[in-house]
């Protein structure tokens, strides 16, 4: 388990927004460990549990608002994923 952190890519995330509009989503995230017991112990494999996480993250909110206020509010998604985690590890949405 490493410290410096880990660049993650989740690929091709569908979506529907609240206008039904169908939206594609790629996402690259950068993980670090702040809390090594929490994360060893909190989760089984935190990439994986970090990707499942980002991908309904996204889906809920993208289905949420319409088309424009999603492409418009790209950063609302990484808002509502840093309080979605708790788990010993620092999220940064690195791009949406």
């Amino acid at each position: 388990m490493s410290a410096k952190g880990q660049l993650v890519e989740i690929k091709n995330i569908d979506g529907i927004t609240h206008d039904n509009a169908v939206l594609r989503v790629n996402a690259i995230c950068f993980i670090r460990i702040a809390d090594p017991q929490r994360a060893a112990y909190g989760v089984e494999n935190y990439v994986s549990t970090v990707k499942n996480l980002v991908m309904t993250t996204i889906r809920n909110v993208v289905g949420g608002m319409e088309l424009d206020e999603t492409l418009s509010n790209r950063d609302q998604l990484a808002v509502k994923l840093h309080a979605s985690m708790d788990w010993g590890l620092i999220l940064r949405i690195v791009d949406i």
